[in-house]
C-alpha cells in the first residue's frame, strides 16, 4: 500500500492521498492498468466509454514503450541514464516477428488514444472496448515473449 504526500494550495506541505501513488515504470511492465480501465469502460456507454477506451489505449501504449527497454533490450540502454550496459547484450534475443508485433500494437494504440488526430477511415471511430481488449491480449503475449533472456552458452 502506498500513499501520496504532496504540497497543496499555497505550497503547504503534508497533504496525503491514502492508497494512492504516482504511476511509475514498474506499473507499466504489465497490462493491469489498461485492463482496469477496460473493465471500467465496459460499465459505461457513450462518450464516457470512448474516453476510457482512449485512456486505456494510452496506458497500453506506455506499456509497450516500457517493454522495449526493459524486456526486449534487457536494459542494455536505460532510459534517462548515461550508462550503457554492454555486457547485458548477451541477454538480448532479437526476434523480428516480435518487433513487428510491438510496432503494430504501438501504432494501433496511438491511433486510438487521445491527443492524436486521425481520419475516421484510418481508425475505428469511435474506438471500441473490443479493440482495446484485443490489444490488451496482444500486449500480454508480447510481454511473455519478450521476458526470457537469451540462453547462456
Amino acid at each position: 500500500m502506498m500513499h501520496w504526500v504532496q504540497r497543496g494550495a499555497n505550497d503547504k506541505p503534508g497533504f496525503v492521498s491514502l492508497n494512492d501513488a504516482p504511476i511509475s515504470t514498474p506499473q507499466y511492465l504489465k497490462t493491469k492498468l489498461a485492463e482496469e480501465t477496460l473493465a471500467q469502460a465496459q460499465q459505461l456507454l457513450g462518450s464516457a466509454r470512448v474516453d476510457l477506451v482512449r485512456k486505456g489505449a494510452g496506458q497500453l501504449r506506455r506499456t509497450i514503450e516500457e517493454v522495449v527497454p526493459h524486456l526486449l533490450l534487457k536494459q542494455v540502454v536505460r532510459r534517462w541514464d548515461d550508462r550503457i550496459m554492454v555486457t547485458a547484450l548477451r541477454r538480448v534475443m532479437w526476434d523480428q516477428i516480435l518487433i513487428e508485433e510491438i510496432i503494430d500494437v504501438f501504432e494501433m494504440c496511438s491511433a486510438m488514444m487521445e491527443g492524436h488526430s486521425h481520419t475516421e477511415a484510418g481508425t475505428e471511430a469511435p474506438p471500441t472496448i473490443e479493440k482495446l481488449g484485443q490489444l490488451v491480449e496482444r500486449a500480454k503475449a508480447i510481454i511473455t515473449k519478450a521476458k526470457p533472456d537469451k540462453p547462456k552458452n
